[in-house]
């Protein structure tokens, strides 16, 4: 099974890898280069913006072209805008950029993943995710590791990312597999979320606005406080590892409690940890690690409880419509918090990011409470099957086996009635 997707597994890897090492790149010259910290968190959040516009605008690409073709044009646009960075330092050219760059990535993880998805069977999709996850986090915790490898002020490290990227391109090229079927549009029905499940959704978007600042700026706070090139690189590759470690402890607490109950409890301690590292990662490389990795295995794991959660109450078939719908408020989420992060850093110093994280999280530990009162919870024999959710694109949802099992439909008076019909 896994022989079968090699090739379009080691292309991941490299666009993965390529991309990781830009994420952390960008910021980390841009302070080497003067640019403002609100400079920074603008230019940054372009990445995002264009993510959103990548997932509108993939479906209709492909259906044009085919996905080999597709694939060949996003790659060739990633690898040129990785290098244009070096040659364009304004922060309006940066954001244009990283836009390019978000249709990019977006374009290229949604082909990669409808490959996987033609190639899946109900009895291998929980292998895949499972292989997709291992292979999403190691390819960008290799490509965090890369910054030391090379001086940032220089132009090697971004050739090095183009050349990870152009890389992807072979395995894609030289294989056999036949290509799937067109990408079909997903219909976007955010007012029927909401009322189906208000803290599925403001999860996302707290997910977006808290941890897209983080991945934006963590390197930028890093280099304010003192961390060269290695201690950067090993501080946000914590976090990543953080993350897929704590998964494990949180599946197995997911059997035992109200799902709800475990999202708010993420996201108090996600608040009250975050709070803390302000003041305690810029001590020493040593303890920016320790945070990086504590937060990661509080953070990372609240959009798979957030999709999880959203799914317990949903009627069945409407997983993909949900998840869609989750990313696109995730994607929003994530365009305003870097400005917003970056411009408390510039006021308050760089200790403002590990705060506005922690206020974040706070906000929704409240919102959350009170969603307790307002609805009762669902049985924890009723609740939904929890999946790791990888940091993909929109086609990862078609490969996640909750799309073929749909979760149990709630009671009668849980469930809100569609605002519209499901074809608009």
């Amino acid at each position: 099974m896994i022989a079968s997707v090699s090739a379009l597994l080691t292309s991941l890897a490299l666009l993965l890898a390529g991309n990781g090492l830009l994420t952390l790149l960008l910021p980390t010259r841009a302070v080497m280069d003067g640019m403002s910290t609100g400079a920074i968190g603008l230019a940054m959040s372009g990445y995002f913006a264009g993510y959103v516009i990548g997932c509108l605008l993939t479906p209709r690409i492909v259906q044009r072209v085919g996905h080999i073709r597709s694939f060949s044009a996003l790659a060739a646009l990633a690898a040129a805008t990785a290098l244009a960075y070096a040659l364009a330092g304004d922060p309006i050219a940066w954001f244009l950029l990283r836009a390019l760059s978000g249709i990019a990535m977006s374009g290229l993880t949604m082909i990669v993943e409808s490959w996987l998805n033609d190639r899946a069977t109900d009895e291998t999709r929980g292998r895949i995710i499972s292989v997709y996850r291992i292979v999403d986090l190691s390819a960008v915790s290799v490509g965090q590791l890369l910054l030391s490898v090379a001086p940032p002020a220089g132009f090697e490290l971004f050739s090095l990312s183009a050349i990870l990227i152009v890389l992807a391109l072979v395995p894609t090229a030289v294989s056999t597999a036949q290509a799937p079927a067109p990408i079909q549009n997903v219909k976007i029905r955010l007012f029927y979320l909401w009322q189906v499940s208000p803290l599925g959704l403001a999860a996302a978007l707290a997910v977006g606005v808290g941890n897209g600042a983080f991945w934006s700026l963590g390197a930028v706070f890093g280099q304010k406080t003192g961390l060269d090139t290695v201690g950067i690189s090993l501080f946000m590759t914590a976090t990543v590892i953080g993350g897929a470690v704590m998964q494990v402890p949180i599946a197995a607490l997911d059997r035992h409690f109200d799902r709800r109950l475990l999202l708010i409890g993420s996201a108090f301690a996600t608040a009250i940890v975050s709070a803390g590292a302000a003041f305690v990662a810029p001590i020493s490389v040593t303890w920016a690690v320790i945070s990086g990795f504590a937060l990661g295995g509080l953070f990372l794991p609240i959009y798979g409880l957030a999709l999880a959660h959203a799914n317990d109450r949903l009627a069945a078939g409407d997983f993909v419509v949900m998840s869609g719908g989750l990313l696109l408020t995730y994607g929003m989420g994530a365009i305003v918090g870097p400005p917003i992060a970056s411009f408390l850093m510039e006021g308050f110093g760089p200790r403002a990011l590990f705060l506005h994280v922690s206020a974040v999280w706070l906000l929704l530990v409240l919102f959350g409470l009170w969603r307790l009162k307002a609805r009762p919870p669902v049985a924890l024999e009723e609740q939904a099957e929890l999946v790791p959710t990888p940091r993909g694109g929109a086609m990862m949802f078609e490969l996640d086996p909750r799309t073929e099992d749909p979760a149990p439909s709630p009671p009668e008076e849980d469930t809100p009635k569609p605002p519209y019909n499901a074809g608009q």
